[in-house]
């Protein structure tokens, strides 16, 4: 997926709150996840891969309005800029990129339905 298609998909969504939080949810060689909710202490419903990351600067988690242009993509779609309150919060170059608006729980909970899972590391 190109970066101007992942921003595309990520803004046609529609949010229920005007904000959301993300953070650097996990890295693994070649692979590095964002993810993004209104509430991370109990879950996250928007997840972005990141294939072969070449490059990373900036935070670890920050908050930002959704109203706002709070995704930018430069340099042929290799490039994804993170933005808060007009300032660039994280940058990342990766070979390509997936999003996947599942709800994924960071606690223990049963008869999941699809599109929701549990968090890795309560499997």
């Amino acid at each position: 997926m190109k970066g101007y298609e992942l921003i595309e998909e990520i803004n046609a969504r529609e949010w229920k709150r005007p904000w959301l939080d993300f953070s650097i949810f996990s890295y693994d060689r070649g692979k590095l996840i964002v993810a993004g909710s209104y509430d991370l202490s109990y879950y996250h419903n928007l997840e972005i891969t990141f294939i072969q990351p070449e490059f990373i600067d900036g935070v670890t988690e920050w908050s930002c309005d959704v109203s706002e242009n709070f995704i930018k993509c430069h340099a042929e779609g290799k490039v994804i800029e993170f933005y808060s309150d007009g300032e660039r919060k994280l940058k990342l170059i990766a070979e390509d990129f997936l999003v996947n608006f599942d709800t994924v729980f960071y606690y223990p909970r049963e008869n999941l339905t699809d599109g929701q899972r549990l968090a890795y590391w309560l499997i």
